[in-house]
């Protein structure tokens, strides 16, 4: 029966933490009914935390820890056009971003948590940072060629997006952003559950998950009809 006590105890602290972990994760995400949880009565509070964290769970997904503003100059972009390129025509442009990266806490599950009693000890795994959003904040285009031919500007600008929001991301990932991710979330995440529990808390994570792919954000749409190639943009007149 103590056995049986201890190990039902256990369970109840171990989903006891993720509760509360949870709940910090919208705190901090700045949600304004947030503050409703707590004028309510004990007994409706504890329902509609309940109801408020599998809402909000889902949109909240990922917890940014770092954000880089980034930036390019002189992105050119030449397009062959027209027979003997007779319509060529080729544009400079800057342009200015925004990288976030941070955690996929969607992912955390009780399984993800464990305590050891004999040290006082919790252990949280998460999964490894990844870059979760990128955002293009302003682009100009500028020097346009000379040309007598009727060009679409607009096809070169959006080629020129594309370029620099990849760039952003690679450079951003070379950069170290998502090191300086692990280290704001395992600081923020200890800071959380030892002030919560009174215990000593390890962040592990698990890096047989990491993803390399890039968020869709970081992939704007290609300009309609051309595709990239290993050799550049090509219009694809099939």
């Amino acid at each position: 029966m103590n056995k049986l006590w201890a190990a039902t105890a256990k369970l109840f602290t171990t989903l006891l933490v993720l509760v509360f972990l949870l709940i910090g994760l919208l705190i901090s995400a700045n949600i304004p009914a947030i503050g409703d949880i707590f004028d309510m009565s004990p007994a409706s509070a504890k329902v509609s935390a309940s109801r408020t964290i599998v809402s909000n769970l889902q949109p909240l997904g990922q917890l940014v820890t770092t954000r880089a503003e980034v930036a390019h100059a002189d992105v050119l972009v030449s397009i062959n056009a027209g027979i003997f390129n007779l319509c060529g025509h080729a544009a400079n442009h800057v342009s200015q971003g925004v990288v976030e990266a941070g955690i996929d806490f969607s992912a955390i599950d009780e399984n993800d948590v464990s305590y050891d009693e004999t040290n006082d000890q919790y252990t949280l795994q998460l999964p490894p940072p990844i870059l979760t959003s990128c955002r293009m904040e302003y682009i100009r285009q500028y020097d346009r060629s000379n040309t007598f031919c009727n060009v679409d500007w607009d096809i070169a600008r959006r080629i020129a997006e594309h370029e620099s929001m990849e760039k952003f991301a690679r450079d951003m990932v070379q950069g170290g952003i998502l090191d300086k991710a692990k280290l704001e979330a395992t600081v923020q995440m200890s800071s959380f559950v030892s002030a919560l529990t009174g215990s000593r808390v390890i962040i592990g994570y698990d890096e047989s998950s990491v993803e390399t792919g890039l968020p869709k954000s970081c992939q704007p749409e290609k300009p309609n009809g051309w595709v990239k190639t290993d050799d550049g943009w090509q219009k694809d007149n099939g």
